[in-house]
Formats: C-alpha cells, structure tokens, sequence
C-alpha cells in the first residue's frame, strides 16, 4: 500500500515524498506515536491482532487528535457500527 500512496503524492507533483513508517504490531504503533516522531496521517488494517483496532485508534487519538487516522477494511457495516457507539 505504501507504494501506491507513494505514487499517488508523485502524481500530485509535491515537493517532498511521503516518509513511511511501517509497524508489526500496536504495541510498536503506540511506541511510534509516544515517541514524538511528526506523523500526519496514520493508516491501519482492521485486524491488528492482539488489541482491538478500535481501543487502538483510541489511544492513539488521545495522544494525536488532529491527525487522521484510516482503518483499511472491507467491512464497512462493521466499522460504522462500531464507531457509533
């Protein structure tokens, strides 16, 4: 995916390519994000393993709450339900 989103800012002419950071688990995400590193935008599968996607978005938007954050899935149903509770 992050060649795609990498070929979409070329297209757009930016000046400057995005800089990926690519995690395994959430536990790496939120060292990530705790760690101070400038993130602008924050891509997640829906299945994270280990923790709940959506505590996960949670924590991360209590410590980044202006930066988008995208769950990838092909449950949208599930994702709207989810998020109006």
């Amino acid at each position: 995916i992050d060649e795609q989103i990498f070929n979409e800012y070329v297209s757009l002419s930016l000046r400057y390519p995005p800089r990926f950071i690519q995690v395994h688990s959430a536990r790496e995400a939120l060292e990530v994000v705790q760690s101070g590193e400038q993130i602008e935008l924050i891509i997640s599968m829906l299945n994270v393993g280990e923790v709940d996607t959506f505590d996960l978005a949670k924590q991360i938007k209590r410590r980044l709450p202006d930066t988008p954050l995208v769950i990838l899935t092909h449950f949208s149903r599930e994702v709207s339900a989810r998020l109006e509770k």
